[in-house]
């Protein structure tokens, strides 16, 4: 393979991928940590040989992913670094599954000091330290422990899982108790770590603020947690370790405060409808002083109440569609949010997708003649999908004209669509391949096979939720959708008098 040139803007990754011969490669990357919503940063196509190489401009150290049809590989990268990687064999996957599974990349001949060798390196160290202490964990926070039993007495109460600070903690951290002694002792084993001092600013964030984890979970008072670890931060909004952290810090702020904080909370959210009001209101009960972490707690909270009925879902949705602010970070972090909660849902706008038809010519929405579109996704090796299909073949001719009814074979091998293809030749309906892209699944927010999915003529997606064809609301779903017209009357005789 000749050698590419790579910029300080640009990082390329290259490497082997033994069985995903001539499949589509993406790089995909996170806006930011919080929202979750992905972007695909490049994409190229695997060789004949397995082999690839890609070239992106990540803007930033990160983590993205290496995704082959619902396979993917984490990879942290670095602006101006190339890497080599080996994607691991198929057949140790599991490729039944519709939600991303994920794998480990091997890399090859790494330096050093690389940042996936370190992050590996410390997530084994931390992995060990929460298996060898799970038991102090246990004995010394978890609520169903023999110890905080006997200690409660005939005392009742609704208990969580983890040990909630109260007002009543003392301000410093109390090493007394084995777990936080041990997470201490972790700690400074990890700070005196003689690579320590040369470290990236990534990897010291990282591994600073997954052992902050375990400093909260242990009962650190949350005034003082602020404090060590967020006081005057700039947030490192791609690094997963300060993401995760953060929203075990923030979990359940908009839940569960006093009377009145609770009701101001509810109103910002219900009837205001506006982001400062909401920070503001939360601000007397939070230990959060950034306004703009306040913000991105809040923004967190909504997602975490989304679904909660003391909160109306039409209200969020306006709530981070409005968000306006001059801070460009919290702004893009909500409107991000607002797409992730918004997507798939009725109303929303499929993007453009492109599919492959029994011609081997490509085939996309706008080829349904302006008709609503009832789409079935299968697979070739889902008994219960190709039942579904045999149920729609007999709703063809009833919306024939009405509805275009299409079936989209989501099998990973091109070549076992193809056999079914050959094997209905006279099925009426239009079945189409739909691996001919790698985010076909999250466009259509497909997690199990079969998946229903009804559109209206704009393209929308018609309902939050769409009957399989042998249920028995599917008739009167497209009925409502695509209405018989009326017929044309003639004129009356004397038999209709």
């Amino acid at each position: 393979m000749l050698p590419i040139h790579v910029t300080d803007q640009q990082c390329i990754v290259r490497g082997t991928a033994k069985g995903f011969e001539e499949k589509i490669l993406a790089v995909v990357g996170l806006e930011e940590e919080l929202s979750g919503k992905r972007n695909v940063l490049a994409q190229c196509e695997i060789g004949a040989k397995g082999d690839f190489e890609i070239q992106f401009s990540p803007g930033t150290t990160r983590r993205v992913y290496l995704h082959v049809q619902r396979i993917e590989a984490p990879l942290f990268v670095e602006s101006g670094s190339i890497y080599e990687v080996v994607f691991p064999l198929p057949g140790k996957s599991d490729f039944r599954r519709f939600d991303n599974t994920e794998v480990a990349l091997e890399i090859v001949n790494p330096n050093p000091a690389d940042l996936n060798i370190e992050i590996r390196k410390f997530n084994s160290d931390y992995t060990r330290f929460i298996s060898e202490h799970f038991y102090d964990f246990a004995t010394d926070e978890y609520r169903g422990s023999k110890e905080y039993l006997k200690y409660l007495g005939e005392k009742k109460q609704a208990s969580d899982l983890y040990r909630h600070s109260e007002s009543s903690d003392s301000s410093t951290f109390d090493s007394t108790k084995n777990f936080q002694r041990f997470v201490k002792q972790f700690d400074d084993s990890v700070s005196s770590s003689e690579s320590w001092p040369k470290e990236s600013d990534f990897l010291r964030a990282y591994k600073r603020f997954s052992i902050a984890e375990l400093y909260l979970l242990a009962g650190m008072n949350r005034k003082q947690f602020y404090e060590t670890f967020f006081m005057s931060l700039q947030p490192p909004m791609h690094n997963p370790a300060f993401m995760e952290c953060f929203k075990l810090f923030a979990r359940n702020m908009l839940v569960g405060q006093k009377g009145p904080a609770q009701s101001a909370i509810v109103r910002a959210v219900n009837v205001d409808r506006d982001l400062d009001l909401l920070s503001k209101a939360l601000a007397p009960e939070s230990e959060i002083a950034s306004e703009r972490l306040r913000k991105m707690a809040c923004i967190n909270g909504l997602k975490e109440v989304y679904f909660n009925k003391t909160f109306d879902r039409a209200s969020i949705d306006l709530l981070l569609g409005k968000v306006h602010s001059d801070d460009t970070t919290v702004a893009n972090i909500a409107a991000a949010v607002a797409y992730q909660l918004k997507r798939c849902r009725a109303g929303w706008k499929i993007q453009p997708t492109v599919f492959t038809d029994e011609n081997q010519e490509k085939w996309t929405l706008a080829n349904a003649d302006g008709m609503p579109v009832y789409m079935l996704f299968f697979a070739t090796w889902s008994p219960n999908s190709l039942k579904e299909i045999q149920v729609l073949e007999r709703w063809q001719e009833k919306f024939k004209g009405r509805v275009q009814i299409v079936a989209v074979c989501m099998d990973d091998d091109y070549s076992s669509y193809r056999k079914f293809l050959e094997s209905n030749l006279k099925l009426p309906i239009k079945l189409l391949y739909g691996n001919a892209e790698p985010f076909v699944h999250e466009k259509f927010n497909l997690k199990s096979i079969p998946h229903v999915v009804l559109l209206d003529t704009e393209q929308q997606i018609s309902s939050d939720v769409c009957p399989l064809p042998s249920e028995p609301l599917f008739e009167s779903f497209l009925n409502r959708l695509a209405p018989v017209s009326p017929k044309k009357q003639g004129m009356k005789t004397w038999k209709d008098r």
